[in-house]
Order: structure tokens, then C-alpha cells, then sequence
């Protein structure tokens, strides 16, 4: 089961969002403003920086710990289990193979792909 949490923060606040028990691989994707993800844990562990629309993987933990920056911070928290297959990603493209990955630039060129509706 896959898990979505869109969040908003005002400046000075910080958020803690559970993460799913089902899910072993999340992450934080800012995506208005910025903010700092962790530092809720361990002694000595410290918040780090989380640009606007960056991404941050998050490691092991049952939450995460998001600080709104001055301009507060709206925020994705995604987490899902892990695929276990393999992943080849070149520029747009994200195929299991490097084989997949040459056939979709092949296709793209070639203008076989299907285009938006």
C-alpha cells in the first residue's frame, strides 16, 4: 500500500508525520518554500536543509521531523515498500534495464510515444 501526506507548516513550526508501518522506503519532497527534515533523534543528530521542490530519502525511522523555514513550507510525504527489481534511470526515463532504457530513447526519437491528452 502506497501512502501520500500533503502538510503545510508556518514559519517556526515543525511537523511530525507518521510513517505508514507497511512502508520501508519514503521520502520528503518540498514543495513550496523550504525546510529542514530530522534531527528528532539520536543526541548529536542535527536538522538538515531541504531546499525548495528538492526531494530528501529519508533513512529508517517510524517518523520524520520537518521545520518550516521563514517563508513556511507545504510539503509531499510519500512512502511506499520498496520495489526490489531493479531501477536504470536515464534523464526522464526510469525502465528495469539498461536494454528498456535504449528502447524508450529509441522510441522517443523515433516519435513512438504516445503523446498527453
Amino acid at each position: 500500500m502506497d501512502e501520500r501526506a500533503a502538510l503545510a507548516s508556518d514559519h517556526g513550526c515543525e511537523s511530525i508525520a507518521e510513517r505508514p508501518e507497511v512502508a520501508r522506503a519514503a521520502c520528503v519532497l518540498a514543495c513550496v518554500a523550504r525546510a529542514a527534515i530530522g534531527g528528532a533523534g539520536a543526541p548529536g543528530t542535527t536538522a538538515k536543509p531541504l531546499p525548495n521542490r528538492a526531494a530528501g530519502v529519508l533513512s529508517d525511522g517510524d517518523s520524520v521531523r520537518v521545520e518550516a523555514g521563514p517563508e513556511g513550507v507545504r510539503f509531499l510525504l510519500l512512502a511506499a515498500r520498496p520495489l526490489r527489481e531493479p531501477v536504470v534511470q536515464y534523464g526522464p526515463f526510469v525502465m528495469n534495464t539498461r536494454e528498456e532504457i535504449e528502447q524508450a530513447l529509441a522510441d522517443y526519437r523515433d516519435g513512438r510515444l504516445a503523446t498527453a491528452a
